[in-house]
């Protein structure tokens, strides 16, 4: 796992470092900042794919700044693609992929990408801040707009590190967390910081909110379409070759792989 973090309005630049620190435990093998006039963008980094230093966030190219957390399955296949239509790459890494895929489809590319991942891109041109949380919002994206602007993290108590946000408890966070174990939706247990939702986007221009929207749902069964009957053991074969095409996409790794079984 990798750490970002940060902000888009008046902040002072010093908050960067903070967010390092206090995020390094997610990320010890590099770390890095990157600010403009008034925004700026931290990463600690978990080397997984390309361990050199290419593989730097954040990450910039063809005025677009990205800060990173995640793992792309599809990134050959994507990279592949881009190759092919005149795009040229300096690194082997996912991130690099990313923000390729962002300057040929925009928004969009965030429905191409098959991963888990969390991640803002600055974009200088349109003075944009797009941040995105995949599918089933396996890695975490915390955000707050405050006077001062907006703020992200992975953590929550990397956007404490700003005096903007008021550590206030919020009530049904705690109820949720006692009914459920955990607070559904956009709550959190703070009443100033927010979560955002599996498979959703946001564009942030002059620190607010300009558009969120949903980019991906789990697929429920269409009525009207006629679904395929299968006999048992042509289930059986087909999860099976399902699952293994699913591990295979995720043990791609420039460091030795482990795995954890437990139940």
């Amino acid at each position: 796992m990798c750490g970002i973090s940060g902000y888009y309005g008046s902040f002072d630049h010093e908050l960067l470092n903070n967010f390092v620190k206090i995020l390094q435990h997610r990320g010890p093998d590099d770390c890095g900042i990157w600010h403009g006039n008034n925004v700026g963008l931290a990463h600690t980094r978990l080397s997984i794919i390309d361990l050199s230093e290419a593989g730097h966030q954040p990450m910039c190219s063809d005025n677009l700044i990205i800060t990173y957390n995640g793992e792309i399955y599809n990134y050959k296949e994507l990279r592949q693609q881009l190759l092919y239509k005149g795009e040229s790459f300096i690194s082997e890494s996912d991130t690099e992929v990313i923000l390729k895929m962002y300057k040929y489809y925009g928004t969009l590319c965030v429905e191409r990408l098959n991963g888990i991942f969390a991640f803002a891109i600055w974009d200088v041109s349109k003075q944009i801040l797009f941040v995105a949380r995949d599918h089933l919002g396996v890695k975490p994206f915390y955000y707050a707009f405050t006077s001062k602007g907006f703020l992200f993290g992975s953590e929550m108590k990397a956007l404490l590190c700003s005096d903007a946000i008021d550590p206030i408890i919020e009530p049904t966070a705690i109820v949720n967390y006692i009914t459920y174990l955990w607070s559904p939706g956009t709550t959190t247990m703070l009443a100033d910081v927010k979560k955002l939702e599996p498979g959703n986007a946001m564009i942030i221009k002059d620190g607010k909110l300009e558009k969120k929207w949903r980019f991906y749902d789990i697929p429920y069964n269409n009525k009207k379409k006629k679904n395929k009957v299968f006999s048992e053991d042509e289930a059986i074969k087909g999860v099976r070759l399902l699952l293994q095409q699913a591990v295979a996409r995720q043990m791609v790794a420039d460091v030795p792989v482990g795995a954890f079984l437990s139940g």
